[in-house]
């Protein structure tokens, strides 16, 4: 099977040598949860604390649903239940082609939110609940709250170790050279930046 992989690499220009591409970074055997979107897709889920119940309003409890970074649910499984706790419902979400989601080849950062926004609407069936957004998946945050903010769902909208849109005044002015040379490329070059979120890790990791 290790073969099968060249093609994959080949067409997104991939280095196999790139410590991000181990296998062991993409399980076969992902945990979680599926919804079947409108659209046809499946999206990939999974939920840590306090799995019953509605918290949404109650002072014991709420839920949270987390955009996290570049991998999916199961990469950071042990950092999810950490972080969570009796009190708190968090829903982690895979992204297109990461996990359990469906790839999706005209994916963006919108589409994405709005894929989420049927899932917890429709799938999961929550009225209120609070989003966090950790690293990469502080701009999914904050085109969530922008998107869905107003429709008094979401109650807040929390940024863990993330940073905003491109233009967001002084963004770059504390980080080291070379975050300051990724973010000039993300913002100027729009191909790079659609590699880094459109990559199809399921089917890498298939392919290995």
């Amino acid at each position: 099977m290790g073969g099968s992989s060249s093609s994959v690499e080949e067409e997104y220009g991939l280095d196999p040598k790139d410590t991000w591409l181990d296998r062991s970074r993409y399980p076969l055997k992902d945990i979680g949860q599926t919804y079947q979107l409108s659209n046809g897709r499946l999206i990939g889920y999974e939920t840590y604390g306090k799995t019953e119940g509605y918290v949404g309003e109650k002072e014991e409890g709420k839920e949270e649903y987390n955009n996290n970074n570049n991998n999916n649910n199961n990469n950071n499984n042990n950092d999810n239940n950490r972080n969570a706790s009796k009190d708190v419902r968090l829903i982690v979400v895979d992204r297109p082609g990461k996990g359990k989601s469906s790839y999706d080849k005209g994916f963006t950062v919108e589409s994405h939110c709005k894929d989420v926004f049927e899932l917890v609407s429709e799938g999961l069936k929550l009225s209120s609940y609070h989003i966090m957004g950790y690293s990469a998946g502080g701009m999914y945050a904050l085109c969530y709250a922008h998107l869905f903010g107003r429709q008094l769902r979401v109650r807040s909208c929390v940024l863990v170790s993330a940073v905003g849109a491109c233009d967001t005044p002084n963004a770059t002015a504390d980080m080291p050279f070379l975050f300051k040379t990724m973010w000039y490329l993300v913002a100027n070059h729009k191909k790079m930046a659609k590699l880094g979120i459109s990559f199809d890790q399921s089917r890498y990791r298939k392919s290995l």
